[in-house]
């Protein structure tokens, strides 16, 4: 029987040790709050320039908070700005600290080319089933795009921020 010229390895994960999970933890609550206000920001200066200052959480939190349809026309409503930006925060420490767990077990530098495309991929396909799970005309009235756009910023701010605590080289590659 032939072989074949490649033979794949299979890839040892590394499990954190009790002190490291906290500081995994830690990790990923600051890099999800990193990733959460660049989204903020994004979505702030998309909607300074194409509408109105504070649309998209305004929509945003409608839409999950209230239940109401996706509209161009949503008043602002500061509650429901805040409301969503718990929300919004919460659901980001959640993700962080599930890409630091995963950095650290694929031993990926989170700047690097790959750590940096795994964070964005996550992240897109998560807004793609949360936006698709509550309103799919949500995703047209915010912009595909500019979704994208806020999540490569996050993507970028999440990797800038693993890569500047000190010491998280000890943690998430080894």
């Amino acid at each position: 029987m032939p072989t074949l010229p490649y033979r794949p390895q299979s890839v040892a994960l590394a499990a954190p040790q009790p002190r490291e999970e906290k500081m995994l933890i830690a990790l990923g609550v600051a890099a999800g709050s990193f990733g959460a206000g660049a989204v903020a920001l994004w979505f702030l200066l998309v909607d300074t320039l194409t509408r109105v200052p504070m649309f998209s959480p305004s929509l945003a939190g409608a839409v999950l908070l209230e239940g109401a349809a996706p509209s161009a026309s949503v008043p602002i409503n500061l509650s429901l700005v805040a409301g969503f930006s718990l929300v919004h925060f919460a659901a980001f420490a959640v993700f962080g600290i599930a890409t630091t767990f995963a950095l650290h077990a694929l031993k990926l530098k989170a700047a690097s080319v790959q750590g940096i495309f795994m964070i964005f991929m996550a992240l897109n396909a998560g807004v793609l089933l949360a936006v698709l799970g509550f309103d799919p005309q949500l995703g047209v009235t915010l912009g595909w795009f500019s979704i994208c756009g806020a999540n490569a910023a996050a993507a970028f701010a999440m990797a800038f921020c693993l890569n500047a605590m000190p010491k998280i080289e000890d943690f998430i590659r080894e």
